[in-house]
C-alpha cells in the first residue's frame, strides 16, 4: 500500500463500495486484482517513456536523456498501490495523447486530424473518470487560444471528437442489450455525487504539504523564465500549463477519490521539472532540496504501511 493504514487514500479506495470510478458497464471492464496489477506496471512504465519522447521530440530536454521518465516515476512512489490506479493510468495516458496531439498543432494550417485525435482520447478517457470531461474546456479550448487557432471549423471538430467515442459506444451496448444499463449508471454516477475529502494520516497530509511546495515552486519558476525562450518553446510550455491545471481541476471535482489521478499531476510537474533544470538553468540546490524531501516522505508512506 502506497498510503498509510489510518485515514490512508488507499484504504479508502480498496475498501469504498461507492468509489468505482468507471461509468461503463463492469462486464466491460477488467476485474481480476493480478491482471490489474500487471497493467499498472505496463501502463507506469509506457507513460514515462512517452514523457520523455514528447519532451526531446519538442526540444525541451536533449536526446539522450531520460530524466523526464525518471522523475515521473520517482514521484510515482506516491500513489495508491490499489486496483482502481489502472484507471487514473489509463486515463493519463490518453490525456498524454491528447496533450502531444495539440503540440502536433502548432504552425499547422489545418490540424484537423490532430484536433480529432486530442478530443476523441479525451472523450475515450471520459468513459473512465468523467470529470475528464473538463480537458476539452480547460486544455484544448484555451490551447485553441495559445495556438491562436480561430477557425470555426477546429472548434466544431472539437465538440465531434468528443462525441464519437460515445457514439461506437452506444452503437455497440445497444446491440449488446446494455445502452439502458451504462445510462442508469451515467445518471447515477452524477445523482450521487459530492465533493467530499476524507481525513489522511499527518504523515500523509505533510507528504501532500512537500509536493505543493515543489509544484509551486516550480510553476512560477517556468512562469518567470519562459518569456525568454523561442515562441514555439513558450507555447509548448503554455500547453503543458494548461494540461496542469485541467488535471488540477479533474483531481479535485473527483474529490475523496483523487489519489487515482495523481499520475497525471505527475505528467506535467514532471515536464516542468526538466525544463527547469535543462531550459532555465535554474539554482538547482533548493529545487533537489525540496524534491528529495518529498521523496523520502513518499518512501516513510510506504514502508509504515
Amino acid at each position: 500500500m502506497a498510503f498509510t493504514p489510518t485515514g490512508s487514500f488507499g484504504v479508502i479506495l480498496l475498501n469504498s463500495a461507492d468509489v468505482w470510478p468507471a461509468i461503463l458497464p463492469p462486464s466491460l471492464l477488467p476485474s481480476q486484482p493480478e491482471t490489474l496489477q500487471f497493467l499498472n506496471a505496463g501502463l507506469l512504465l509506457l507513460i514515462a517513456l512517452f514523457i520523455n519522447i514528447i519532451l526531446v521530440k519538442r526540444d525541451l530536454i536533449p536526446n539522450q536523456s531520460f530524466l523526464g521518465a525518471l522523475v515521473f516515476i520517482l514521484l510515482s512512489w506516491f500513489t495508491p498501490a490499489s486496483s482502481f490506479l489502472f484507471y487514473g493510468l489509463l486515463v493519463t495516458l490518453l490525456l498524454l495523447i491528447s496533450l502531444n496531439s495539440l503540440m502536433n498543432m502548432y504552425m499547422k494550417s489545418h490540424p484537423y486530424s490532430d484536433v480529432m485525435t486530442a478530443t476523441i482520447s479525451i472523450g475515450v478517457a471520459s468513459f473512465f473518470i468523467p470529470e475528464t470531461i473538463l480537458f476539452l474546456l480547460l486544455f484544448v479550448w484555451l490551447g485553441f487560444f495559445t495556438l491562436r487557432i480561430t477557425a470555426w471549423r477546429e472548434w466544431i471538430i472539437s465538440i465531434a471528437g468528443i462525441l464519437v467515442p460515445y457514439f461506437y459506444l452506444g452503437v455497440y451496448l445497444f446491440f449488446t442489450d446494455q445502452l439502458w444499463l451504462f445510462w442508469d449508471r451515467y445518471v447515477l454516477y452524477i445523482q450521487n455525487y459530492t465533493l467530499l475529502f476524507r481525513p489522511v494520516s499527518m504523515l500523509n497530509m505533510i507528504t501532500i504539504v512537500s509536493l505543493i511546495l515543489l509544484w509551486l515552486m516550480v510553476f512560477f519558476r517556468v512562469l518567470s523564465g519562459i518569456g525568454d525562450k523561442l515562441i514555439a518553446v513558450r507555447k509548448r510550455m503554455w500547453l503543458v500549463t494548461q494540461f496542469q491545471w485541467a488535471g488540477i481541476a479533474s483531481l479535485i471535482l473527483l474529490s475523496y477519490r483523487s489519489p487515482m489521478l495523481l499520475p497525471l499531476v505527475y505528467v506535467s510537474l514532471s515536464m516542468m521539472f526538466v525544463f527547469v533544470i535543462y531550459q532555465l538553468k535554474a539554482r538547482m540546490l533548493i529545487y533537489e532540496i525540496a524534491f528529495g524531501l518529498f521523496l523520502i516522505l513518499a518512501a516513510l508512506g510506504r514502508i509504515f504501511a
